[in-house]
């Protein structure tokens, strides 16, 4: 079992007030939904800041694209709880209905806690319980095994008020097509839907290929325009200097699924744009 020392254990707590309205909904009209990243998750450039904040410091505001676009129910990927609260005090207000979920990697209870075989989850809440049960999941990672999900804890805190969701890049399906790894999902009584994405990339068709059951289209946003391409591995490259040692550059950067300008809300508007004409 994966321990961490007690003084690093960031333990989330129930809101009250912490209220989203409506019900869950992942399968809108669209041809490709749009999956937001803030920039708490660590490699997105966007913030949940309200549009004027963000203008006047020169930041990406999700909440003004949505706004711009027409998008009443962003959905709203994280790696940490830090900003949910921020997310759900600014974005209803301006008439947003925020649909969040937390991305968690999935490992085998006896997983050693610097082994390879590890895949991504996606622990979506459909409302106000489902966030405290979210909470429950979220803790008891924390706890026991270092921010990571294992098989007995996603069973055992497990509600129809949660929605579960495997993100493309680096789930058990992408990590053992293209690494020397053995992932297993172990969450087959649980109903989830697999996300797939086409960013340009040689193995998006490969990995593609592989996935059986339901799917849906998705965009992982993490800038708005496909020329903040730039920015954006400048800033993944400042938050993360060094890898093993070595430092990263722009020429290499030793991030996976790098190599495309696509993550942009830009390229998803062209998409759906493409789609409208045919």
């Amino acid at each position: 079992m994966i321990q961490s020392p007690r003084s690093s254990i960031l333990a989330v707590r129930s809101s009250t007030d912490f209220k989203p309205t409506g019900q869950f909904r992942l399968y809108f009209d669209n041809p490709m939904i749009p999956i937001f990243y803030s920039q708490y998750s660590g490699k997105s450039l966007m913030t949940f800041e309200a549009p004027e904040k963000a203008v006047k410091k020169s930041k990406q505001s999700i909440a003004k694209i949505c706004l711009d676009n027409n998008i009443t129910e962003p959905v709203v990927v994280d790696t940490k709880m830090t900003g949910v609260m921020e997310l759900f005090e600014n974005l209803p207000p301006l008439g947003l209905n925020p649909r969040f979920g937390l991305n968690y990697k999935f490992v085998h209870e006896d997983t050693e806690e610097n082994s390879n075989n590890w895949h991504q989850i996606i622990v979506f809440i459909k409302n106000t319980k489902g966030y405290k049960d979210l909470i429950k999941i979220h803790n008891s990672a924390n706890l026991e095994y270092s921010g990571r999900i294992t098989p007995a804890v996603l069973n055992k805190y497990w509600t129809e008020n949660l929605k579960l969701a495997i993100p493309f890049y680096d789930s058990y399906l992408f990590r053992n097509t293209l690494y020397d790894v053995a992932c297993l999902p172990e969450f087959e009584n649980i109903p989830h839907t697999f996300f797939i994405e086409e960013n340009g990339l040689p193995f998006d068709d490969l990995v593609n290929s592989k996935i059986k059951g339901n799917k849906m289209l998705v965009k992982s946003i993490f800038y708005e325009k496909e020329k903040d391409f730039v920015t954006w591995l400048t800033y993944r490259c400042a938050l993360n200097f060094s890898n093993k040692g070595k430092n990263r550059t722009l020429e290499d950067p030793m991030f996976d699924h790098c190599h495309s300008n696509k993550f942009s809300f830009e390229s998803y508007l062209k998409y759906i744009l493409k789609e409208q004409t045919k």
